[in-house]
C-alpha cells in the first residue's frame, strides 16, 4: 500500500473592487489548482500553480500609445518572502478587459497564506513593480 503524502491548507489574502489611479481590478478570483483541479490542500513539496482570474479597466488610456501592463504578484504571508510575478505587457486602449494570471510555487511543509496583488502600469512591458509593493 502506497503511503499517501502529508497535504497543508492553502489560502489566499486578496481585494477586489478596487481603483487606484487609472485602474480598476474587479472580479478577482483567486484559488490553487494541483493536478489540473481546483484544491484547497496540497502536498507538501509539491509543485502546484496559483491562479488569478480578474476583470481590469484603464479609465485613462494613451492616445498616442494605448498599451499598458498588468503584473500580478504572490508573496506568501506566513513565510514573509517573495513567491513569483505573472507579467502582461500589451494590453491595449480602455475598457473592461478580461485577464487570467498564474505562477508555479511550491508547497512548504505546513499551512500557508498567499497574498496576491494585481498591479497596473500605463507603460508597456512594464514588469513587476518593487517587491516592496507586493
Amino acid at each position: 500500500m502506497q503511503q499517501r503524502e502529508e497535504e497543508y491548507p492553502v489560502s489566499f489574502v486578496y481585494e477586489t473592487g478596487q481603483r487606484v489611479g487609472d485602474f480598476e481590478i474587479s472580479g478577482l478570483i483567486v484559488y490553487a489548482q494541483y493536478g489540473g483541479n481546483k484544491v484547497t490542500k496540497v502536498p507538501a513539496g509539491a509543485v502546484f500553480e496559483i491562479h488569478a482570474d480578474y476583470y481590469v479597466r484603464n479609465y485613462n488610456p494613451s492616445i498616442l500609445y494605448p498599451i499598458w501592463s498588468t503584473s500580478m504578484t504572490v508573496w506568501n504571508v506566513t513565510d514573509n518572502k517573495a513567491v513569483g510575478s505573472d507579467n502582461y505587457g500589451a494590453h491595449t486602449g480602455g475598457g473592461l478587459k478580461d485577464a487570467h494570471d498564474a505562477i508555479n510555487a511550491v508547497m512548504p511543509s505546513k499551512a500557508t497564506t498567499f497574498r496576491i496583488k494585481i498591479h497596473c502600469n500605463q507603460a508597456t512591458n512594464a514588469g513587476a513593480p518593487p517587491q516592496s509593493a507586493w
